[in-house]
């Protein structure tokens, strides 16, 4: 039984989406199962932006580095118009906003990581001390693997 305002079972929200790939309605879905025409919705749209999970390659993330560094005040869509202007990215490659604000906020994250591991007891007059590698590591960062899952 179905209560207005709780949450639908994962295997109702499942059954929906299985139903709509065989062709129903989203409209006879929720006349079907009792249900709002929003509700349904909403398990679609949702479902659908599971299935659009995209590549970001590793030369887009160093150009997004890039942008911020000469912008840091640059927000997502100026950095996704920049890329199709610049023929970085073209219309299939294109990554989303949401996964532009994620390398953003990995970058962010990595480069918080290099700034609390240079507060050591190294002095930075000593050309070979542990100081001066962070600061070349900080200058030269391993974005890691070639692609992101985002």
């Amino acid at each position: 039984e179905l209560n207005n305002g709780s949450p639908l079972p994962d295997v109702i929200r499942t059954y929906i989406v299985q139903l709509t790939h065989n062709g129903v309605l989203p409209s006879d879905i929720s006349r079907c199962l009792h249900v709002s025409n929003r509700c349904v919705s909403e398990i679609l749209a949702r479902s659908i932006e599971g299935l659009k999970s995209r590549v970001v390659e590793t030369d887009v993330i160093e150009t997004i580095a890039q942008y911020k560094h000469e912008t840091p005040s640059i927000f997502a869509w100026k950095i996704r118009n920049r890329l199709l202007e610049e023929n970085i990215c073209n219309s299939e490659n294109m990554p989303s906003l949401s996964s532009i604000n994620q390398v953003l906020t990995y970058l962010e994250s990595k480069s918080i990581d290099t700034e609390t591991t240079s507060n050591t007891n190294s002095t930075p007059e000593d050309p070979n001390s542990e100081y001066e590698q962070q600061i070349n590591n900080k200058n030269h960062q391993d974005l890691g693997d070639d692609k992101y899952y985002i």
